[in-house]
């Protein structure tokens, strides 16, 4: 104990008598954190007449990607409601039918506004996740899950 409180006193005396702490080992410390830490220097920005042109997209008029949002809210809302009858096991199973065949006319609704998309637009991920739902719900109702 008081080996570790006598070397910890002259380093302190070291420090304060040189005025500045020895920075030898922080300095390669430093180094090397910084060269862990930093990215790699980039090379060379190649000038914008080499970089390959940009593909045009034609754009999506509003009306269309607010049609879009709206068939996915919509089909959203049928699959909830569809989804409250299905819990309540008092409600007949045979009467699940209209959700089914709404659901259904929503699938080929959703794939028309689809394909006026570009393939990159954020909303055909949103929409055919939707889909891939609806169609995962009617293929289960088709096939009996629920003791139709």
């Amino acid at each position: 104990m008081k080996i570790n409180e006598n070397v910890t006193a002259l380093t302190l005396q070291k420090k304060a008598t040189s005025g500045k702490a020895d920075n030898s080992g922080e300095a390669t410390f430093s180094k090397l954190l910084d060269s862990k830490l930093l990215p790699p220097q980039v090379a060379a920005i190649p000038e914008p007449s080499a970089v390959a042109p940009v593909l045009e997209t034609t754009p999506v008029s509003l009306e269309v990607r607010i049609g879009g949002l709206a068939i996915a809210e919509d089909t959203m809302s049928v699959l909830d409601a569809y989804s409250g009858a299905l819990s309540n096991l008092a409600y007949p199973s045979k009467e699940l039918e209209p959700y089914i065949s709404d659901l259904e006319e929503r699938i080929s609704a959703l794939h028309d506004i689809k394909n006026q998309f570009p393939s990159d637009d954020p909303l055909v991920s949103l929409l055919d996740k939707v889909g891939a739902v609806t169609v995962v719900q009617i293929a289960k109702y088709r096939r009996g899950d629920f003791g139709v």
